[in-house]
């Protein structure tokens, strides 16, 4: 199956489900987020991780285009509002959020006297942080250059 048809880009219905399951996901890992057993089964895997990252970077980019189509008022409430965070969103902040806490906050397991437990565990978290920061950095880096490319163009009709 189609990864695009899993995370219910083509079909509303699918895709008020990957909403929900997100929503839930989220609200899972800031419930568990010192280093439970249980994180495992609420971090997704790397590749839907990019892909909700691309999402998110896609909804990004449209709420930048919404603002060259609106009107001048329309544009300043737009401003003046926080926008609400979409499931996907609120997903990667929690994931941010949870790897950031475990980094912190990370425990040595108990069943293991010696030094090895604790250092694995950090660079687990370690290597899990650097592997997200890279791909949000990327995307961060791509919803920029639309929004210098869209405040290129308005300035282009500006002139």
């Amino acid at each position: 199956m189609e990864l695009c048809s899993v995370l219910g880009e083509r079909n509303s219905g699918l895709s008020q489900l990957r909403d929900v399951i997100l929503t839930n996901l989220a609200e899972q890992l800031q419930n568990n987020r010192f280093g439970s057993e249980d994180d495992d089964h609420y971090r997704l895997n790397d590749e839907l991780l990019h892909y909700i990252l691309k999402i998110v970077v896609r909804e990004s980019c449209i709420l930048i285009t919404k603002c060259q189509t609106v009107s001048k008022d329309d544009f300043q409430k737009l401003l003046s509002t926080v926008p609400a965070a979409s499931s996907c969103l609120r997903y990667l902040m929690a994931v941010q959020n949870h790897l950031l806490s475990n980094t912190i906050l990370i425990k040595p397991d108990e069943n293991d006297d010696s030094d090895n437990s604790l250092q694995g565990e950090t660079l687990k978290v370690q290597v899990n942080t650097k592997l997200y920061s890279n791909d949000a950095f990327y995307s961060a880096c791509k919803a920029q250059d639309n929004w210098l490319n869209l405040c290129i163009l308005m300035s282009d009709f500006t002139m």
